[in-house]
């Protein structure tokens, strides 16, 4: 006959499992002593287990799980020898919702501008689980953005939200106006990725930016003046005047005792006006 003994458990996962959505999981909680044998159960935190569990001899296999079906998992074995035994796994099931983007100074504010010659930040946010596992790229008309004393990416920005990136132009330059995008995945996993692009062009004095909910600003959007507009002053302008326009008189038009009494008039004594002119 074996001596009455409380119950011991051992977990097949650690403490903290993350897994993708869709993914079957099984929890085993493995009775490592205990007499008489103990009895296992499985409970979650918050609210009952999904509808799509199974208890099977201390084992909890979840089928297709999905991010409502995050939570903690509590393995308990009862044998009414001294206290239960009780281990915990938190589950967390990869979820990205969305991608949100600030740009500082933020230009929707009258007493900020984005200026040549000034320093600007781009920062993006991604609402995921789990938060500290997010992935950042940064992207400059579609190529990586290479570090450098004038471009500076923070991977976890102390300025802002908790894994929150940003990308710093320092001393913003005409050469830095280009299409910026922030893209956000976990890396190995079949969670879609997030990507969000920032325009930053000058077009005369208006500055051009935009990311997901910011308004764009285009040249397009303002009325393009030309000189053909408005009347012009250059000489194509007006009629052009040729040589050939006149008509050309000779002594013998007039009626003269001698040619010689009167003026001869030629083409080359008028003067010829071009439309160049």
């Amino acid at each position: 006959m074996f001596p009455f003994s409380p119950p011991a458990l051992k977990l097949s996962v650690n403490e903290t499992y993350v897994v993708d959505p869709g993914q079957d999981v099984t929890l085993s909680c493995e009775v490592t002593a205990g007499y008489p044998p103990p009895t296992v159960s499985w409970t979650r935190y918050p609210g009952p287990l999904p509808q799509r569990s199974l208890i099977d001899n201390g084992t909890l296999t979840l089928t297709s799980v999905m991010p409502e079906d995050s939570g903690f998992y509590n393995c308990t074995a009862v044998n009414n020898v001294g206290n239960p035994a009780r281990r915990n796994v938190n589950l967390v099931v990869r979820t990205m919702k969305n991608l949100t983007f600030q740009i500082t100074p933020d230009s929707n504010k009258d007493s900020e501008t984005i200026q040549i010659g000034r320093d600007l930040k781009l920062s993006c946010h991604a609402d995921a689980q789990p938060q500290d596992k997010v992935n950042y790229a940064w992207y400059k008309n579609g190529a990586p953005v290479v570090p450098s004393d004038s471009l500076i990416v923070l991977r976890s920005d102390p300025d802002m939200p908790p894994s929150t990136s940003s990308l710093e132009i320092i001393d913003m330059k005409f050469r830095d106006q280009a299409t910026y995008s922030c893209l956000a995945n976990f890396p190995g996993s079949s969670v879609p990725e997030l990507r969000v692009d920032v325009n930053i062009t000058q077009s005369s004095d208006y500055t051009t930016y935009y990311a997901s909910d910011y308004p764009s600003y285009y040249a397009s959007d303002y009325t393009t003046y030309y000189a053909s507009d408005y009347p012009s002053d250059y000489a194509s302008d007006y009629p052009s005047y040729y040589a050939s326009d006149y008509t050309t008189y000779y002594a013998s038009d007039y009626p003269s005792d001698y040619a010689s009494d009167y003026p001869s008039y030629y083409a080359s004594d008028y003067t010829t006006y071009y439309a160049s002119e």
